[in-house]
């Protein structure tokens, strides 16, 4: 664990068992940890996954948070289901449009 304070009044705390807390890189400019860089190298997986989840999503507007939680784990789940049907059965799907809602909607029957 550790604390990466970018500009006054803005800390960041880390947690990673892949890096060492004493990990710093000195070939950018700016000195950061190894554990940002990797984040920032890496985040891309993220960023795609949500914005593929916002295609389909059984989001609400909830007031309470372990609602949006369950909202975000029904999506997540979702997706990887597709994603791992796609990779499975490539062909199975036929070049559909609709192909991933029409996925959610069948695992939605099936429940």
């Amino acid at each position: 664990m550790m604390s990466y304070v970018p500009k006054k009044g803005k800390a960041v705390v880390l947690l990673s068992s892949m890096h060492d807390d004493q990990a710093v890189s000195h070939n950018s400019g700016k000195r950061k940890p190894e554990v940002i860089q990797y984040y920032n190298r890496t985040k891309i997986g993220v960023d795609l996954m949500d914005q593929m989840v916002h295609t389909f999503t059984c989001k609400r507007q909830v007031r309470r948070w372990p609602m949006a939680l369950w909202h975000n784990l029904i999506d997540v789940a979702t997706l990887n289901a597709y994603t791992t049907l796609k990779a499975r059965h490539p062909g199975d799907l036929g070049g559909q449009n609709d192909a991933r809602g029409a996925s959610s909607r069948s695992l939605a029957k099936s429940l």
